[in-house]
């Protein structure tokens, strides 16, 4: 049995991203995260409701960060990059469950 380390779980994620299902998964996570993207773009706008000036620092600072992580997450997503899987698993639960749970 071989033993897991970090390159060979990457050279795993890189041949699963080539499988025709694995490939319309990640699209389909793309695109929702595409969505994630624009809804942060509508907060920055103000469409949304609330005046994004009249939020807290703290939500602003997250809306640019989010907004950022759901664009190149989505981007490295579609293009089927092995390190995207990082890169999603480490932002949800880095700017998503850390934030919504323990820094409450």
């Amino acid at each position: 049995m071989q033993k897991m380390n970090f390159t060979s779980t990457h050279k795993y994620l890189l041949s699963a991203l080539q499988q025709p299902w694995t490939a319309i998964y990640t699209k389909i996570i793309a695109i929702a995260l595409l969505y994630g993207a624009t809804v942060h773009v509508g907060n920055i706008l103000g469409l949304t409701g609330t005046p994004w000036t009249d939020t807290l620092l703290l939500w602003r600072s997250l809306d640019i960060i989010l907004l950022i992580f759901d664009l190149v997450a989505a981007i490295a997503l579609w293009r089927g990059l092995a390190w995207s899987i990082w890169l999603l698993f480490g932002g949800i639960l880095l700017l998503q469950i850390l934030p919504y749970t323990l820094l409450r």
